[in-house]
């Protein structure tokens, strides 16, 4: 997931090289993720994430991220801290992985609530378990 992430984001800085556009406000998201209600306004100094901690209810959501190109190119790059980040928290979950990195960038970060349905999970929420015959 981290390794996609941040191919996504060298694309984009490959095509700002190219071109020399950049982007006021980036939002990386899960293909599969649907939005129930409108998003809110975002602001592109902050760095923003759904709140969506863990089983265990630490970290938050790494299925979406919104903030300017520069927050978005950092947060890019945890792919290539991973094993700094894991040995901090010495646990190997995304969620935490992710709050990690936001808080070792010491940029501003929002967490926000929104009705969202993960199309594609394990016996996801648009599918009955019973589907599945469980």
């Amino acid at each position: 997931m981290f390794y996609k992430m941040g191919r996504g984001v060298d694309m984009m800085n490959e095509f700002t090289s190219r071109t020399g556009k950049y982007y006021d406000l980036v939002i990386r998201m899960r293909p599969d993720l649907y939005f129930n209600e409108a998003l809110p306004s975002f602001s592109s100094d902050t760095f923003y994430t759904i709140r969506q901690p863990n089983h265990v209810n630490l970290g938050t959501g790494d299925t979406f991220q919104a903030s300017n190109q520069w927050f978005i190119t950092l947060f890019g790059a945890i792919s290539t801290v991973l094993p700094s980040l894991y040995k901090t928290s010495g646990i190997l979950c995304p969620h935490i992985l992710s709050e990690g990195m936001i808080k070792t960038l010491n940029i501003p970060w929002k967490e926000f609530d929104i009705k969202r349905t993960l199309m594609h999970t394990p016996v996801g929420e648009y599918v009955s378990k019973q589907f599945y015959g469980y």
